[in-house]
């Protein structure tokens, strides 16, 4: 109905408080005990870990990866996909927005784990032969195709493939035994917030993220939640603006002795010769003043610059 005007709503205070509210990040030690709780067993969630650590993906992205996502070349991970749980089976979908389509660096520390784990794969697809459990159906629903045991970077020693509900073991058991919330979004969070620290450029960090608005990425630049962005804050500001022990030199001493020249009646007239042979006694005599080791004296004449 055209002749229907829509208001919207005015924003209420808890909605601009939740706005506002600081990204959860993980410290050190939190990473440290989750990483060697993930390396028991066969690490089944080790790998999905260090991608989303090293790299911000989103769950559903690192889940979607396959290895031929993977451009060792270039050091960057190509995010195509996403891959979700719809009516019990596993969909490959579109990623999130049209931003969300994009190329990630990987840092060496993330090329030489995916190398030796691609490496590993292989052997036991070769070592385990038919009793390897890469049978699963998978549906692209972007290519609109059925995958039968697609090239997935995250499977079990068996071959079984990970999903997000994969997650879901892990954090109860990391819950049990480190008494830390795992929640797989936070790794997320701890990227990007570790790239704002490092001062990462803005739009590489937005790109790399996936994000649509520029506030999403800000965030991370601005979060009070990060003990690192604080202290290098601080550290900053208070180098930049101590006070100076030094007497700052004049930038343009030809300059300002032209103005002053043309403003002093009794000033003799010069040429921009005698002006480029008197401006460093001009800057001398200033200096002499700034540090107060003589009384200060205005210069009214030629007489006086020569003096």
């Amino acid at each position: 109905d055209k002749t229907t005007r829509l208001v919207m709503p005015k924003k209420k205070q808890e909605d601009a408080e939740a706005e506002n509210e600081d990204v959860r990040v993980y410290n050190e030690w939190e990473l440290y005990k989750i990483e060697e709780i993930l390396k028991s067993g066969d690490a089944h969630l080790l790998t999905a870990f260090y991608i989303a650590r090293y790299s911000g993906l989103r769950v559903s992205e690192v889940f979607g990866l396959r290895w031929s996502d993977v451009d060792y070349r270039r050091g960057i991970i190509k995010v195509k996909r996403q891959l979700n749980i719809i009516d019990g089976l596993p969909q490959l979908c579109e990623v999130k927005t049209l931003k969300s389509s994009r190329e990630v660096m990987m840092p060496p520390v993330l090329q030489s784990h995916l190398a030796s784990k691609q490496k590993e794969q292989l052997q036991l697809i070769e070592k385990q032969g038919k009793k390897y459990r890469n049978t699963e159906l998978v549906f692209d629903v972007v290519a609109k195709k059925e995958i039968i045991g697609g090239d997935f970077i995250n499977r079990k020693n068996n071959g079984e493939l990970l999903t997000t509900n994969s997650v879901k073991y892990w954090a109860k058991k990391i819950k049990e035994e480190a008494d830390i919330d795992f929640q797989f979004h936070t790794l997320r969070h701890t990227y990007a917030t570790e790239c704002a620290v490092a001062n990462v450029n803005f739009t590489m960090l937005m790109e790399f993220m996936g994000h649509k608005k520029l506030d999403t990425t800000m965030k991370y630049y601005i979060s009070r939640n990060n003990k690192s962005l604080v202290d290098n804050t601080r550290n900053i500001i208070s180098e930049l603006f101590s006070p100076s022990e030094t007497v700052p030199e004049n930038p343009k001493p030809k300059e300002d002795l032209k103005k002053f020249l043309s403003q002093t009646p009794s000033a003799v007239p010069t040429t921009d010769e005698e002006i480029e042979k008197f401006a460093p006694l001009v800057n001398k005599r200033a200096n002499k003043r700034n540090s107060k080791t003589k009384s200060s004296k205005i210069i009214g004449t030629l007489a006086d610059v020569e003096e």
